[in-house]
């Protein structure tokens, strides 16, 4: 997944292209959670949820101010 100023976009490794998976969210702090293999991004003060494979929108959860990076705290 790459995160661009105005687009999500996937690489594709089986093809070697890469296409547009949602459009419209300046992704900031793209992440990868690996225990659920959602992706995670920051896109102002909201923090989205997303499935990888279709680009849908799963869940959000907002935050009080615009977030900058999204991190992972594993109880290992």
């Amino acid at each position: 997944m790459l995160g661009f100023s105005d687009e999500i976009r996937r690489f594709d490794r089986q093809t070697n292209s890469v296409f547009t998976v949602e459009t419209g969210i300046a992704a900031v702090g793209l992440t990868h959670e690996q225990v659920s293999g959602a992706m995670v991004a920051a896109f102002g003060p909201m923090v989205l949820t997303f499935n990888p494979a279709t680009g849908s929108i799963v869940g959000s959860q907002p935050a009080p101010m615009p977030v900058g990076k999204v991190l992972f705290q594993y109880n290992r």
